[in-house]
């Protein structure tokens, strides 16, 4: 059975969920902050007979992200998602999100598929670096950011990316740090999807001109320093095996793979 999941599910969604808290960042941080329904997200559940949760699918905007830990009703959450006229893209664990490719018709990007990582513990984080230079952006950094994110070779604006770094600062389910010189941004890297348990570092970038100076570095272990101290655990992606091996380094270790459909 397939409904919409309500304010009244929060402790069986939740326990659920944080089985594998990790992979469940986007929906958990999404719940803590939104709850479970506004214009900009919703979200659904497929239960068994015995009416316990099976799966679990979010709509963020235009993106959905399914959850299960098994088998589940892949046929039923595609036809949600086939009547989204505006559909942007899936992303998800990667089998759960490979059961209900064969059941999409709208145009499905192409498939992208990552490496997912977890930092527990800040032991390997290189202490002797000088972080001082690494500054915390503020909401009214968004064109600087962008600016600075569109200079890079794989970073696609999509319609909705203001509104959506907008909501994380208000929300406050994400920061961004950033060096600058002479007033320009050379490099930065982010938090989305902050919860009370994780947090996902994403646009981890820096100028072409300023590369290979340990700028990412230096952004990287600033923000995982702050987090960690929080008592929250790290994750982030990667498919590209030269920064997965400066990610290792750093202590940061595989839990699975992802699944990541998107222009």
């Amino acid at each position: 059975m397939i409904r919409k999941l309500t304010d009244l599910d929060t402790d069986d969604v939740l326990y659920f969920l944080k089985k594998e808290a990790a992979m469940n960042l986007f929906m958990i941080g999404d719940i803590e902050a939104f709850r479970f329904e506004t214009k900009f997200h919703e979200l659904w559940g497929d239960f068994d007979e015995e009416h316990n949760i099976r799966a679990i699918l979010l709509r963020f905007y235009h993106i959905y992200t399914p959850y299960a830990q098994g088998k589940y009703d892949a046929k039923a959450f595609s036809e949600i998602i086939n009547r989204d006229e505006c559909f942007e893209g899936l992303t998800g664990k990667k089998g759960v999100t490979e059961q209900i490719e064969p059941f999409l018709t709208v145009n499905l990007p192409k498939k992208r598929t990552m490496n997912f990582l977890e930092l527990k513990s800040e032991k390997k984080l290189d202490h002797s670096l000088d972080v001082s230079i690494v500054k915390k952006a503020e909401i009214t950094d968004i064109d600087r950011l962008l600016l600075l994110r569109s200079q890079m070779e794989n970073f696609t604006e999509q319609p909705t990316t203001r509104e959506n770094m907008k909501k994380v600062f208000e929300s406050k389910t994400g920061r961004t740090v950033y060096i600058e010189k002479e007033e320009e941004l050379v490099a930065s890297a982010s938090t989305i999807a902050e919860n009370s348990m994780s947090a996902m570092i994403v646009g981890v970038c820096t100028l072409p001109a300023f590369r290979k100076k340990g700028l990412a570095t230096l952004c990287v272990t600033a923000l995982c320093k702050e987090v960690l101290s929080e008592g929250k655990t790290v994750c982030l992606f990667y498919d590209n095996p030269n920064a997965g091996k400066i990610y290792k380094r750093l202590g940061f270790e595989e839990i699975g793979m992802w699944n990541y459909y998107k222009p």
